[in-house]
């Protein structure tokens, strides 16, 4: 698997009366792209096993590529059997004989279709044939017609039968109120998945080069791409076939939409990261279309986040289009074609494809779309893309022969190729009658993605993170906006097969050891950007909101480390003026006070030393404390109790782990079976807890056990000074088969509903025992947070650095850790892992940021899921920078994200409302500036144009909200 291998062949010149019959069949279990004078020219594969030849002379030079995945037909697959040749023959083709088998093909299986629909039975092998005597009138004069054409060519040959099914075409035309099935042209390319990228690129060579070598012969034929890194690839490594399918654009018949870099995952990454997929995505669709897409195609990714539609409304978006959605389980979803609308109540216009995403357009695949489509009594047509893909090579000859004589044949609904776009334009005129739906699309399968593959996970969010500070400090030095080229292979690995951990092996690997890569070289590169002019140890904070917290000295920065113990080693406190701590293993941490987007060399927000901490952290035998959290440990080394800011939380019993059976019926990296939420062991060896560290900055409670029969569990419960979690650390040596390794906490927080980060705010959902869709949230996705709340709005929650798999069932918490499923990747996470996590009191809004009263000042869990887990950008000698802006009275509100403009001068903060209520938020600028609010493309829409210091303004329940700050 994944060599490649070249094949010669020499064509001699087509007899006259051979022109634009020959094929060339080949028979090989791989995937194939035929060049002729250097150019692709057509593709070979599983399902085009026939590739059309010019008529000239030629010599054509095959490219056979040992990754023949096309999953969507049957073949050997190269895994399996290695490479096997069978044969290469010319063939000519008899076109009335195609043209016959084509006619009856569709006129055959109408008629069984119908007769289905009759309760008939037409398959008689031997013995009675019982007389048709009841059917409609439509299938008796059919059944007649056709009999006749067929009589024809016993008694007078091949061409009265073709002229005799022309005419039985030509006499049972369709009627509109049939409906329309309306196709596109697609091939489902996974940029990862059973194959390396690499392999992606040669997948789009072969198949593209095959649709248009169709495009030729059937000038009705649409073809529809997505994700530009295909296309721009393409244009690196094969320049003549790209300007090949930019003058099919040109004619209207290539369609490039899609709106979106790669079709992502819409759950894992935060909010930020949706935004830029699509804003990196449009600029490259943009330049080779000449305007941006209007459709965001995304077939075949595995829930969708109540977001998006207030995004795609944000950046000019209007149509979605999508499948997957109708392959949950338990609930059926209740539209096809509707309006989908964000929480704040922006909207986009949806329709999700009644046909999957690999359309065989068949008489009886056709009557039951028309028939499933649940808005067929407003709007008749329905899209679907034909083709196979993922290697498949796209639509065939087969595929065009069908759509022509299904495009006007009674008994059937008609058939027509359109573009994506084209079918959203007349959708459009029908949608105020069509029906709405708000919130979530949640997919109640592959629930397993949210967990599986946690390293790639863990250096994905790490990237995430990078990505802030070097544009954070961007800011902080007035410098111009990141290019695009900064972001594109993080966006690359978005892809639903990437992120989710659904793919092979090798491609987890390369992409672990790419972003980790990514994420040095991005922190180093904003380093790099903070200038040095003074002595002291300094630290800058990257966020929007305030930092306190106890960070690892030059944990970031390792050139720097043996430097800083050296300056701690000579008692030099002038130059390190942070409280310090040497922890365990010979780490130094610090306790670091910063406001928005600063650095500083000492604790500038309060100016807190070492003996004047408000809250230090303690610790004795089986208990943590720091006046504002009191964790009490079991015998068994579990958390018995946690009492929070005065307010002990609601537990039933003390926090435990649990070993899950996890041997899912179908897709092993994908899903987690219901019945994993019941097979399942607590870890019932005892923890012996030991003291770590005993603060002033940090404690810790120390222990370990095993798992299961090969794996180990290190915990260390963490408390740090002016903290108000109870932070958790696990060190697991990682080496089961099938299982599932979760964190519970059971507690009385028993309201309907449980609250679940997501990105750009919250998704509520039913925490309810008892009817079929809500037992069917028994794993769901959560973007690093999420609580279990009783009538009131308190609740207990867990904030992750990088879990996206919760669930919550009547004030049962959990948060799954790792699985260890066997395929696509045997190794799976059989590996060691840290893994950091914080269990507190749910807190709807913050409270007192601009007061320096540390037991006033409280962040929301939204919020410190911001900061917990922060990594502030550390140097010798870095430049101390003020701070620019602060807010005051954010309550439910989180800024998310600080970026320099591209449109305009200055620098923007995005901000999000977190629980679904309104608030009016200050911000408080160090300078005069002008603030406009913008959408998430920079349109403006409130203009400033007075200088302020002082901007107050509303932000709307559930709003993304971008502010413009242009300084003087």
């Amino acid at each position: 698997p994944w060599q490649q291998r070249w094949f010669k062949l020499d064509i001699p010149a087509a007899l006259p009366a051979q022109s634009g019959r020959r094929y060339l069949s080949w028979k090989a279990n791989g995937e194939f792209t035929i060049f002729i004078d250097g150019k692709p020219w057509c593709g070979l594969d599983c399902a085009h096993p026939d590739a059309p030849l010019p008529d000239k002379a030629c010599t054509l030079f095959i490219d056979c590529g040992l990754w023949q995945t096309g999953i969507w037909k049957e073949f050997p697959s190269p895994d399996e059997l290695g490479f096997v040749f069978y044969y290469a023959k010319l063939s000519l083709r008899n076109q009335a004989a195609w043209a016959a088998y084509h006619d009856i093909d569709i006129l055959l299986k109408l008629c069984l279709s119908l007769m289905k629909q009759d309760n008939i039975n037409p398959v008689v092998t031997f013995g009675h044939t019982p007389a048709l005597t009841e059917l409609s009138p439509l299938l008796r004069r059919l059944l007649r017609q056709l009999d006749l054409a067929c009589d024809s060519f016993d008694t007078q040959g091949l061409d009265a039968l073709v002229a005799n099914l022309k005419t039985l075409y030509q006499n049972f035309p369709s009627m509109q109120s049939e409906g329309i099935n309306s196709y596109v042209g697609h091939s489902h390319i996974d940029l990862v998945w059973l194959w390396p990228e690499r392999a992606s690129y040669k997948k789009a060579v072969h198949t593209w080069a095959t649709q248009l070598r169709l495009m030729e012969k059937y000038p009705e034929y649409t073809f529809t791409m997505s994700q530009p890194p295909l296309f721009y690839q393409l244009k690196k490594q094969h320049p003549e076939q790209a300007g090949e399918i930019e003058q099919r654009m040109s004619e209207g018949r290539w369609e490039f939409t899609g709106a979106l870099e790669v079709e992502c995952d819409t759950q894992i990454p935060v909010g930020e990261g949706l935004v830029r997929a699509i804003q990196y995505g449009q600029e490259r669709i943009k330049a080779v279309r000449g305007q941006n897409a209007n459709t965001v195609w995304l077939p075949d990714v595995f829930g969708y986040s109540q977001c998006l539609p207030q995004i795609f409304a944000q950046m000019k978006i209007e149509n979605f289009y999508s499948t997957k959605i109708l392959w949950s389980q338990i609930s059926k979803f209740s539209h096809n074609s509707f309006t989908w609308q964000s929480p704040d109540g922006s909207s986009v216009l949806t329709h999700l494809a009644v046909a999957g995403y690999i359309c065989e357009i068949q008489p009886e695949e056709s009557l039951n779309a028309v028939r499933a489509y649940q808005q067929a009594d407003v709007h008749y047509e329905t899209l679907a893309a034909a083709g196979y893909g993922d290697g498949g090579g796209g639509a065939t000859e087969a595929h065009c022969e069908r759509a022509r004589r299904m495009q006007n044949l009674s008994g059937l609904p008609q058939s027509q190729w359109t573009t994506v776009e084209g079918f959203f334009a007349r959708l459009k005129t029908k949608q105020a009658q069509l029906p709405s739906y708000r919130g979530e699309l949640y997919l109640e399968y592959h629930r397993g993605v949210q967990t599986t593959q946690g390293l790639l996970k863990q250096n994905f969010r790490a990237c995430e993170r990078a990505l802030q500070a070097h544009e954070a400090m961007r800011v902080a030095q007035q410098a111009a906006a990141l290019p695009a080229e900064a972001w594109l292979r993080y966006l690359f690995t978005q892809f639903h097969d990437a992120i989710p951990g659904t793919s092979i092996h090798s491609v987890n690997k390369e992409l672990n050891i790419e972003l980790a890569s990514l994420t040095a070289d991005t922190r180093n590169n904003a380093l790099t950007e903070w200038p040095k002019n003074h002595a002291q140890f300094a630290v800058f904070n990257p966020l929007g909101l305030p930092i306190k917290k106890v960070v690892e000295v030059n944990a970031q920065a390792p050139s720097d480390k043996t430097q800083v113990l050296d300056l701690l080693d000579k008692a030099a406190p002038s130059l390190i003026e942070f409280p310090t701590q040497k922890g365990a293993n010979g780490k130094v941490y610090a306790y670091v006070e910063a406001n928005p987007l600063s650095a500083v060399c000492k604790n500038t927000v309060s100016n807190t030393s070492l003996s004047d901490l408000d809250f230090p952290a303690k610790a004795s035998k089986n208990k943590l404390e720091n006046g504002l959290v009191c964790a009490v440990f079991d015998s068994a080394g579990q958390l018995e109790s946690l009492t929070i800011r005065g307010e002990r939380l609601n537990l039933k019993r003390s926090a435990y782990f649990t070993l899950h059976s996890d041997m899912p019926a179908n897709y092993d990296a994908w899903d987690i079976d219901h019945s994993a939420t019941w097979n399942f062991s607590e870890l019932n060896d005892p923890i012996e807890l030991h003291i770590s560290e005993n603060g002033p900055l940090r404690s810790v409670l120390q222990g370990s056990t095993k798992i299961g029969d090969t794996s180990s569990l290190l915990v260390s419960y963490i408390l740090e000074a002016n903290q108000d979690v109870l932070q958790i650390e696990l060190q697991i040596n990682w080496q089961e088969n099938d299982k599932l390794l979760r964190f519970n906490v059971e507690s009385n927080y028993r309201g309907s509903l449980a609250r679940f980060g997501a990105p750009f705010g919250c998704t509520d959902r039913s925490q309810v025992i008892g009817l079929p869709a809500q037992e069917a949230l028994w794993e769901v996705p959560a973007s690093r947070w999420a609580a279990v709340l009783d009538g009131n709005n308190q609740g207990l929650a867990i904030i992750s650095e990088a879990k996206y798999g919760f669930s919550a069932s009547d004030g049962h918490l959990s948060l799954s850790l790792l699985r260890s499923p066997s395929y696509p990747d045997p190794y799976c996470d059989r590996a060691i892992h840290t893994i950091r996590f914080a269990i507190g009191a749910y807190v709807a809004e913050s409270h007192g940021q601009s007061t320096s009263n540390s037991r006033r000042q409280q962040l929301s869990t939204a919020a410190l899921c911001e900061t917990l887990y922060c990594e502030p950008l550390q140097q010798v000698g870095g430049q101390l920078i003020d701070s620019l802006f602060s807010f005051s009275n954010l309550g439910s509100v989180v800024p998310s994200w600080v970026l320099p403009a591209t449109r305009h001068k200055g620098y923007l903060i995005r901000l999000h409302e977190t629980v679904g209520k309104a608030n009016s938020v200050c911000l408080n600028l160090s300078s005069p500036s002008k603030v406009s609010q913008l959408l998430l493309d920079e349109r403006v829409i409130k203009k400033s144009s007075d200088l302020v210091q002082r901007y107050e303004f509303g932000v709307e329940a559930n709003k993304i909200v971008t502010l413009l700050v242009e300084t003087t």
